[in-house]
């Protein structure tokens, strides 16, 4: 069944050398693929996933106009497309580790680095049908967890892994339509909403002690930027409030709408933030993380607990570069 892997699956091929991306198309074309979006910019790979049905995206990191992680993080955000599962993977040229570390963070499933040939992408294509791994949700990263088994920071609490939607396992199964699509990506959204609700509800609480340290003078005046603590703050509120119908959540939507208000208010004028204001948000936020059961230690990716915060084992696995031959997998693809 390997040569209809791709059959029925609109790809989004992203890669600016022309011959390579012909030798692409011609491995997807032979693993079934006959809806193919082909470009080498990143106008068209964000017209293609504004229009929908995309459930493969296949690119270089760098193009022309920008960083392709850049569209895989607002593809997991909801930010774009109408699906946030779409598998995703990102091809890099050279070894270079700042660029690789914002890949990976952006959450896509695999990379690989470059030079990479056709019957490599055709390996690691028929790699992810076989299985993906599981997303993890926490306050600023969706996607694949990749973290070393068992690797968890002293007291903090293990966060829940997503099963999400593998259009390629469905394709093999014969479980790939519109209506099977639909019902799968909606109900991993509605997981991943609830999972992001209450990672925030213990942001915003963590954030407020942070202030409240401060005022009692047990931090530094000065270790505390206020602006950027109310911008977080309502960045965070505004995304608990969009996240919230259609979840077990939606009971706190007049309180996360107030905490959106205020945060907005505080964030245009943080001079105005007096003892009463400060009071009024930390209580707030303190009901937002028992109503939205906030009680996880966000350590997977942030190291932040409720004592502020503290070193911990980086979350994804750390990369020699220099012994990784040409070709070769940085995060492999395994089955569940």
């Amino acid at each position: 069944m390997e040569v209809d892997i791709l059959k029925g699956i609109r790809v989004v091929l992203a890669e600016p050398k022309l011959s390579l991306r012909k030798e692409f198309l011609h491995e997807l074309k032979s693993l079934g693929c006959t809806d193919i979006i082909e470009t080498g910019n990143l106008a068209d790979v964000y017209k293609a996933f504004e229009a929908g049905g995309v459930e493969v995206l296949i690119g270089d990191a760098t193009l022309p106009e920008g960083n392709l992680g850049d569209a895989v993080y607002d593809i997991r955000h909801g930010v774009l497309g109408d699906n946030p599962f779409v598998i995703a993977m990102l091809l890099i040229s050279g070894a270079d580790v700042g660029l690789l570390e914002k890949v990976i963070n952006s959450g896509v499933d695999d990379v690989q680095i470059k030079p990479i040939g056709g019957h490599d992408l055709r390996d690691r294509i028929v790699a992810l049908s076989q299985g993906r791994k599981r997303f993890v949700v926490t306050s600023n990263y969706i996607g694949p967890d990749r973290r070393r088994k068992g690797e968890l920071a002293p007291g903090s609490v293990e966060v829940p892994l997503i099963k999400v939607p593998n259009p390629l396992q469905m394709r093999i199964s014969g479980r790939l339509g519109d209506m099977a699509t639909r019902r799968a990506i909606s109900g991993a959204v509605t997981t991943v909403n609830e999972q992001r609700v209450e990672r925030h509800a213990y942001s915003v609480n963590w954030l407020m002690q942070k202030i409240g340290k401060m005022q009692a003078g047990d931090l530094a005046v000065d270790s505390l930027n206020m602006k950027e603590q109310f911008d977080r703050l309502h960045d965070i509120a505004e995304d608990i409030s969009s996240r919230l119908d259609g979840t077990s959540y939606k009971h706190a939507t007049e309180l996360c709408l107030t905490l959106e208000k205020m945060s907005h208010a505080l964030r245009n004028a943080p001079e105005l933030a007096g003892e009463e204001e400060l009071h009024l948000l930390g209580r707030l936020t303190e009901v937002i993380s028992r109503k939205c059961n906030g009680q996880y230690i966000d350590s997977y990716f942030s190291g932040e607990s409720m004592d502020g915060p503290k070193a911990v084992p980086p979350p994804y696995d750390e990369i020699a570069l220099e012994s990784a031959p040409a070709g070769d997998a940085i995060t492999n693809c395994t089955t569940d």
